[in-house]
C-alpha cells in the first residue's frame, strides 16, 4: 500500500476473539498500531490524527480501519461464537428416551424448568428438526460439536472418497494428558469431524473441560 510512502502491517491476536493489533511499519520503523475488537466492531486504541491524514483515514470510523486492514493485504481472524442454545420461549427439537425427535416432529417452546435445563445440559435441543436427527446417534461430545459447528455457519459433511482433503476430530493423549487433534483422510470413524485445524483448536480451547468429562478423563 501507498500513500507517499511504503507502508506495511503486522496483525496480533491479543486476546483470542476480543483484541486485535495491527502495527504499521515503514522501513522496518514503527510508525503506529491501533487496537480493534471484531467481535464488537470497535476500535479501542485509535491511531493519532496525523497518522490518519497519511494513510486517508477517519481515526475514529471502524470501516476505515478495516478498509486499511484490507488494503495492508491482512486478513482478520475469524471469531467463533460458543454453541447454539435456545432462548427463552425459543422453539426447538429434542431427542426422547426412544431416539425419537419429539414431540413427533412439532418444536416445543424452551421455558425454565428441569426437564428442559437437563435437555440443555446434555446438548439435547436443537433449533431444526434436521439437526436433530443428525444428532440422534451422536454421543454427547458429538451433539456439542454439532451445535457449534450450526453456531458458527461450518457444519461439515467429509467426502471419504477424496484422498486429498484432512478431516479433523478431537481426540485425547494420555501420554501427554491433554486434549489435542489428529485427522483421518479415507478411513471414517465413529465420531464428527471438522473442516479445518483451526476450527477444532478453537473447539478444543472453548470447551476443553467439557471434552474431559465426555471422554472419562480425571
Amino acid at each position: 500500500m501507498k500513500k507517499n510512502i511504503e507502508i506495511t502491517g503486522i496483525l496480533r491476536v491479543v486476546e483470542k476473539e476480543t483484541w486485535n493489533v495491527v502495527d504499521l511499519f515503514s522501513n522496518d520503523v514503527k510508525l503506529g498500531e491501533f487496537v480493534f475488537n471484531p467481535k464488537h466492531k470497535s476500535i479501542n486504541v485509535e491511531l493519532s490524527k496525523c497518522m490518519g491524514k497519511i494513510l486517508g483515514i477517519n481515526v475514529t470510523e471502524y470501516l476505515d480501519y478495516m478498509k486499511l486492514i484490507a488494503d495492508l493485504g491482512l486478513e482478520i481472524p475469524k471469531s467463533y461464537r460458543r454453541h447454539w442454545t435456545p432462548k427463552t420461549e425459543q422453539k426447538h427439537y429434542y431427542i426422547d428416551f426412544e431416539g425419537d425427535i419429539c414431540p413427533n416432529g412439532i418444536s416445543s417452546n424452551f421455558g425454565y424448568n428441569e426437564v428442559d435445563r437437563r435437555r440443555c445440559e446434555n446438548f439435547n435441543m436443537f433449533p431444526t428438526r434436521e439437526l436433530a436427527e443428525k444428532g440422534k446417534n451422536l454421543s454427547k461430545l458429538g451433539r456439542l460439536v454439532l451445535l457449534w459447528q450450526y453456531a458458527n455457519d461450518c457444519l461439515f459433511e467429509p467426502d471419504w472418497k477424496d484422498g486429498d482433503t484432512k478431516k479433523y476430530f478431537i481426540r485425547y493423549d494420555y501420554i501427554k494428558e491433554e486434549v489435542c487433534h489428529d485427522y483421518n483422510v479415507t478411513i471414517p470413524s465413529d465420531t464428527l469431524y471438522f473442516e479445518t485445524a483451526e476450527q477444532v483448536k478453537t473447539f478444543i480451547e472453548m470447551y476443553e473441560t467439557e471434552i474431559k468429562k465426555s471422554m472419562g478423563v480425571k
